[in-house]
């Protein structure tokens, strides 16, 4: 029987300005990060004989969008072909003992049934907006058991910062968010977690074309 375990990142994105932008120009809004779960598998007590492809390793990489039309979120995985590049990942979940498949499906479950996001323009409901729904995906995980219990608001406060260190060359590429366990600085040290390189190396592609995570989520 093979076993199977992941572990979960919160990833963000370099941000991604509008054709055009002006900070001056009337209504500007500046550039926004995508924020995506991404979910990194192990394969564990593997059968004598049976290969595993590399892709079988692959991080999966999930974000959901707003579908005006069926008023609902729709959860996708998410391409990083045509995309600015990950900047930071942070560990949240670190082996959760369940399968990739089925914690797409709770996602699905979670992220679905949420209110769409504010329509209001100001400061404060557009810095909200981008996470909106990755709020509810990581109540949903706590909810079930998958991640431990910690203040979401305190963990964008975090996250927010470290992705402004990000871009400042001055954080590793790949934390973990140091509330998961009570020995996370020990454990992300020890596990390569705290992965620092420039921010303009953060991705490479493999043979395919593919963008990949830089920083150990290979």
């Amino acid at each position: 029987m093979v076993g199977s375990s992941c572990n979960v990142y919160v990833s963000i994105t370099g941000p991604k300005p509008s054709e055009h932008d002006s900070s001056h120009r009337p209504g500007y809004h500046r550039p926004q990060h995508t924020w995506l779960i991404s979910i990194e598998p192990h394969h564990s007590h593997l059968m004598p004989g049976i290969g595993h492809k590399d892709k079988d390793r692959e991080p999966i990489h999930y974000a959901a969008t707003w579908d005006a039309e069926a008023e609902t979120y729709a959860i996708a995985t998410h391409s990083l072909v045509r995309d600015p590049g990950i900047i930071g990942n942070i560990l949240i979940v670190e082996e959760a003992h369940v399968s990739t498949e089925r914690l797409h499906g709770m996602l699905k479950e979670d992220v679905s049934p949420l209110s769409p996001p504010s329509k209001r323009r100001d400061h404060a409901s557009s810095e909200d907006e981008p996470e909106h729904w990755l709020r509810g995906a990581i109540h949903g995980l706590q909810h079930r058991n998958v991640a431990q219990k910690f203040d979401v608001d305190e963990f964008f406060l975090f996250a927010h910062g470290y992705v402004a260190n990000r871009l400042e060359n001055e954080a590793p590429a790949l934390i973990a968010y140091p509330k998961i366990h009570k020995e996370a600085d020990k454990k992300s040290s020890k596990s390569r977690f705290w992965v620092s390189t420039p921010t303009q190396h953060r991705t490479r592609k493999d043979s395919s074309g593919q963008a990949k995570i830089y920083g150990g989520l290979m």
